[in-house]
């Protein structure tokens, strides 16, 4: 039986074929986990529901050309006024800008398992055929830790290019995530890079290139933070319908008309061969789960109308920008996401939202500055990952 949501999806690509809204295998459905060989096409974001522009919409063509010209300005290929609309171009130009001096760095990869074998790239990692300069963090997840323990961890093993930590047994990577930077604040390596140890459809790993890729942006790069993708071309626009963006032009359509909905395709990306998943966000500074909200309250308020961002679990962060936040902050923060007594069960919602609303947002550049423009996008989700091609040379094909 196709679900209400699913039934407007096929109504909507019929009468409005520009729109492009079947469903496909980017599924925002399969996130962290992936698994399945044969996913179900009528799975989307796994009970979140999507937006997607009112069917009884009036103004359906319109939606469709604001939101390529919105989607451009914010990228700069055009001009949409506004206050404080849109990412600035002098902060693009500060994210592209080029090393005064280029000098060696360390490189951490933080990783999450549930027992001590390690992907078999982090294998050649730790024997230094990925140089001396990088190394990896790895947290085992760890049932029956004494109270100590679990407060502190349990070390496992350590090398010189190598830590292994037992941990409480309770979420996803996005605890690990959070207890390695209560852990390590603020003495954290030149660059962290926070990725996922398994691939869709129950690989075992994901693709040692790209790992490397990110290894290699890090080293040559002079991003704040990347979000990456991970095995499908999925660039969420995080949609928060707070009043502050109340004249922003796609306000209406996504806040007001009673919208549930899907895909949405831009023109300006990839030629709209390739959708983009517009979702509402879960996670606000006073909504959602605590240790989430309590991350964003510490950022610049109000936080963007539309977040564009990867959000799939795969983040790479520079010490400069890891210790905008304290070593004290990081742990309160710990320790908030450890009050919940999630056990060892899976909270798909807390994982999900904390890679697609928090992660993403907490890390930005932008966070520096006054205010977040209401459509946020940073410079290395554009310049890394615009066209297609560079999308398939980041997975290795």
């Amino acid at each position: 039986m196709l679900s209400s949501s699913a039934f407007l999806l096929l109504c909507l690509s019929c009468t409005y074929p520009t729109l492009s809204l079947s469903l496909n295998r980017y599924s925002p459905g399969i996130l962290e986990g992936g698994c399945a060989d044969t996913p179900d096409p009528l799975q989307v974001g796994l009970g979140r529901a999507p937006f997607i522009v009112n069917p009884d919409y009036e103004n359906q063509s319109g939606f469709l050309e604001t939101m390529d010209l919105a989607f451009g300005a914010a990228h700069g290929y055009n001009n949409l006024g506004g206050p404080n609309w849109f990412p600035s171009k002098e902060s693009f130009l500060l994210e592209r800008r080029v090393p005064a001096k280029k000098k060696a760095m360390t490189i951490n990869l933080v990783i999450s398992l549930t027992n001590e074998t390690l992907p078999h790239w982090a294998y050649d990692i730790v024997d230094g055929k990925w140089g001396a300069d990088v190394s990896v963090s790895a947290y085992v997840k760890t049932p029956g830790l004494s109270r100590r323990e679990s407060e502190e961890g349990r070390v496992l093993r350590v090398s010189d290019r190598l830590e292994m930590i037992a941990i409480p047994d309770v979420g996803r990577n996005e605890h690990a995530y959070v207890w390695h930077l209560a852990r390590k604040a603020p003495s954290f390596a030149d660059v962290e890079i926070f990725t996922k140890t398994n691939g869709a459809n129950c690989h075992v790993d994901v693709r040692e290139v790209m790992v490397k890729t990110m290894v290699d942006v890090a080293r040559n790069g002079t991003y704040g933070s990347v979000s990456y993708p991970w095995e499908y071309d999925r660039r969420y626009l995080q949609v928060r319908c707070d009043s502050a963006w109340a004249d922003f032009p796609l306000y209406h359509a996504f806040c007001e008309s009673g919208a549930k909905g899907v895909l949405i395709p831009a023109k300006s990306y990839k030629n709209g061969s390739v959708p983009l998943y517009a979702v509402t966000s879960r996670v606000t500074a006073s909504k959602g789960p605590a240790d989430l909200s309590f991350a964003l309250s510490q950022l610049k308020q109000p936080l963007p109308f539309i977040q564009e961002t990867y959000g799939e679990g795969m983040f790479s962060v520079r010490r400069d920008v890891l210790n905008k936040f304290s070593d004290s902050w990081y742990r309160d923060w710990r320790n908030i996401t450890y009050a919940a007594s999630w056990g060892a069960e899976y909270d798909g919602h807390h994982h999900d939202q904390a890679m697609m609303d928090t992660f993403p947002l907490l890390f930005a550049r932008a966070s520096e500055v006054s205010e977040f423009p209401a459509w946020f996008v940073s410079t290395s989700t554009v310049d890394l990952f615009d066209r297609v091609d560079l999308f398939e040379k980041f997975k290795g094909q």
